[in-house]
């Protein structure tokens, strides 16, 4: 698959966002910058779509940028031309696939259907939009039809929600979802792009899934230490257990074994998907294990970071 496409699944979700004014565009990609999700696919349903992208390309290279909704040739030239990265449409036209697959450029055409899918396979193409989802039979169908066509993935949208982002993220064959209630147009056409934050913020909680899942001291850990884990695991109704080698709030150990880098204890936090965990970290400036990529972590079940927060070392778990 496409590096850029790659990047997709990295985030998990993917705003497909319609900006009917030119003049918000980098307002909407800041908002989702500090919303932790710094990628955009601009739909290509307006005037204004084009210029959106060239603002955005211009004023925020961090942002991975693709155009959605694309129907024509025509359209896929003018969104490449302003800065879009990648191209999303909403069915498969194969003179928009063809002209995107002989030029190099990064699509994923929209199919519900066998027929639609075999298209896109019969063309190389591994990452497939699943469009509209919801009303195509959702989780349900996809499941059904997906385990026919190995090494393809799928980008539900359409009826994707906080309510069900969860479900199908949990799915192995979909790569990421797209979707639109975190950044509508309300939001945008009266300004309030700290609601868009705030809204993307939760979105990118819910992909990634973190809870703490224990927290342990070391045996020689100072008191101050001690009360930390205490209250934590009061706070959230851990267990504490204490004894000879430590005490800790948590199911998961019996004992605390040794301290990598943290100086009292570990903190050991769950998430849906370690690759996009250690991708969000990376974003976030926060390193993990050397040697360890986002791709790498696909294939453990725990990452460490390379920080110490208030002396504990911090782990991700798989869940």
């Amino acid at each position: 698959m496409n590096e850029i496409l790659e990047q997709l699944g990295e985030f998990g979700l993917v705003p497909a966002v319609k900006i009917n004014n030119a003049d918000s565009a980098v307002d909407v990609g800041r908002a989702l910058i500090a919303g932790d999700l710094p990628v955009i696919e601009v739909i290509f349903r307006t005037d204004a779509a084009e210029e959106a992208i060239r603002r955005i390309n211009n004023e925020l290279p961090e942002i991975l940028l693709g155009a959605g909704t694309v129907l024509t040739v025509d359209q896929v030239k003018k969104a490449v031309s302003a800065g879009a990265k990648f191209i999303v449409a909403p069915g498969f036209n194969p003179t928009v696939v063809d002209y995107c697959i002989e030029n190099g450029i990064p699509v994923t055409p929209g199919v519900n259907n066998p027929s639609m899918i075999e298209l896109a396979v019969e063309r190389g193409l591994k990452l497939l939009k699943f469009f509209p989802a919801e009303a195509s039979g959702g989780l349900k169908i996809l499941k059904a039809v997906a385990p026919a066509y190995s090494g393809v993935s799928f980008l539900p949208t359409g009826g994707i929600n906080e309510g069900n982002l969860a479900d199908y993220l949990a799915f192995d064959r979909v790569h990421a979802c797209g979707g639109t209630w975190f950044c509508k147009d309300a939001l945008i056409s009266n300004g309030r792009f700290d609601e868009i934050t705030r809204l993307t913020k939760n979105a990118v909680s819910i992909v990634l899934g973190f809870s703490i899942s224990e927290a342990v001291v070391y045996e020689r850990a100072e008191d101050d230490a001690v009360f930390s884990i205490s209250f934590l695991s009061d706070l959230l109704n851990f267990p504490l257990i204490t004894g000879r080698a430590s005490a800790k709030g948590g199911p998961e150990f019996e004992n605390a074994g040794v301290s990598s880098q943290g100086k009292y204890g570990r903190i050991v936090i769950k998430t849906n998907n370690l690759n996009r965990a250690a991708a969000y970290f990376k974003r976030r400036g926060v390193k993990i294990n050397p040697g360890t990529s986002s791709r790498e972590a696909e294939k453990q079940e725990s990452i460490g970071l390379e920080i110490a927060v208030f002396g504990f070392s911090v782990n991700i778990l798989q869940k």
